[in-house]
């Protein structure tokens, strides 16, 4: 951007128009295939006025990348305001955070701006945000809402998932996340709530939850060639399979230990694994 614009209200508000709708198309395209001519046409603007706010579209990028992490920072800060369990904070947070549009982006940026001014303040940024998520699993271990593990594997596994539900659901309809949030906030119940008996991961666990990720993955993200259907094979597999697991076994679901919501998510999830952990009553 020109140094020497005298920047106005006026100014200023038809930048921020730009950023919102940059971050709606970069959030759609992605940066490499996304062009600057369609967010001009998006506000019925010149191709060429754009650069009397932005210098680049590597420039407007990173400035919607920091107008995110702006979003998220102001969120953290009343999220740390609350007087209540840091379990309860991480909930909360995933709620809030996954309405910001733009979310996925913080996932995606290329290294080939490393040599723009503002890159440095995002990963800065980005940085706090991580050291701010962490202490929210640190502290949640020592007054006991949170299981013992390691902070930074537990937010990197919780903010990994969240990240391909927010690709999933938030681009084409940013309402459709708070349908699955009660779901969402049962399973961090699940994984890191000292209230409820934990699953043990042990190696069917993980490698159920890989190959869920591995067919979640190509189905938002195809994969080419024979790859793409032998994910597909193993999602529809391991979703139909389950699904007729928690029909069949219905009854053994219902007298579980752990709520119906709960006992069905694990089903859907882990199904003869989980199953053949309920004890009878």
């Amino acid at each position: 951007m020109n140094k020497n614009i005298k920047i106005s209200p006026k100014h200023v508000k038809k930048k921020d128009l730009i950023l919102d709708s940059a971050v709606f198309i970069f959030s759609e395209y992605g940066f490499y295939n996304t062009k600057l001519e369609q967010i001009t046409r998006s506000l019925n603007l010149t191709d060429k006025s754009i650069y009397y706010y932005f210098t680049s579209k590597g420039d407007l990028f990173l400035e919607v990348i920091l107008s995110v992490q702006n979003k998220l920072d102001r969120l953290i800060e009343t999220i740390n305001q609350m007087d209540t369990t840091h379990i309860e904070k991480i909930k909360t947070y995933t709620n809030k955070a996954m309405t910001i549009n733009g979310l996925t982006l913080l996932m995606n940026i290329p290294k080939s701006l490393s040599n723009f001014a503002l890159y440095n303040k995002v990963k800065s940024n980005e940085a706090k945000q991580y050291k701010a998520w962490t202490k929210w699993f640190q502290q949640g271990q020592i007054d006991g809402s949170m299981i013992h593990g390691d902070p930074e594997e537990h937010r990197n596994f919780l903010f990994g998932s969240l990240f391909y539900l927010h690709r999933w659901h938030a681009i084409t309809d940013n309402e459709s996340y708070a349908h699955i949030q009660p779901f969402i906030e049962t399973m961090i119940d699940r994984m890191y709530s000292t209230q409820f008996q934990r699953v043990a991961m042990k190696a069917p666990h993980i490698i159920t939850l890989i190959l869920w990720a591995f067919g979640l993955v190509n189905l938002f993200e195809p994969f080419n060639g024979w790859v793409f259907y032998v994910a597909s094979g193993i999602f529809y597999l391991l979703l139909i399979a389950h699904l007729v697991e928690c029909l069949i076994f219905r009854n053994k679901i219902l007298n579980s230990q752990d709520s119906p919501l709960v006992a069905f998510s694990m089903t859907l999830i882990f199904g003869v694994i989980y199953l053949g952990s309920i004890k009878k009553s």
